[in-house]
């Protein structure tokens, strides 16, 4: 009897997005729709997104905080820079959606941040932060 990994090899890859990286696509979209353990695109991605300005266009290589406490407070969890292009993702395990975190997202210079301040379980961001809803920064 052959036993089988749940996971196709596919979903084992490590992805974690990285300044002026270039390679991510479909800004604004659900990231976890291709990139989950099923999924068709690589890697099991534990929280992904887009990161936007004001104007409510992609916002490259800010930063995205994942806390125990709201604006930027408590343990920080993971730190997640977001890329060129504006896109945010990580394969790294984080203890959603059996801990609730709360995000903070900050420019790239640091100076200026947007926080949730209630507790996330879902790690999904673009599913409730779509179309006029995106995950913004305040402008500078």
């Amino acid at each position: 009897m052959t036993t089988r990994s749940s996971a196709t090899p596919r979903s084992n890859v490590e992805l974690v997005s990285a300044r002026g990286d270039a390679i991510s696509h479909a800004a604004g979209d659900n990231c976890m729709r291709c990139h989950q353990e099923n999924g068709p695109g690589p890697g099991r991605f534990t929280a992904a997104g887009t990161l936007h300005d004001e104007s409510g266009a992609p916002y490259p290589d800010g930063l995205v905080e994942l806390r125990s406490a709201p604006d930027g407070m408590g343990e920080l969890v993971a730190a997640i820079e977001v890329d060129g292009l504006g896109n945010f993702y990580t394969t790294e395990a984080l203890p959603l959606p059996a801990s609730a975190l709360f995000p903070t997202v900050y420019s790239e210079d640091g100076a200026r941040k947007n926080f949730m301040p209630f507790p996330t379980s879902s790690g999904a961001c673009n599913v409730c932060h779509a179309g006029s809803f995106g995950v913004r920064l305040p402008e500078g």
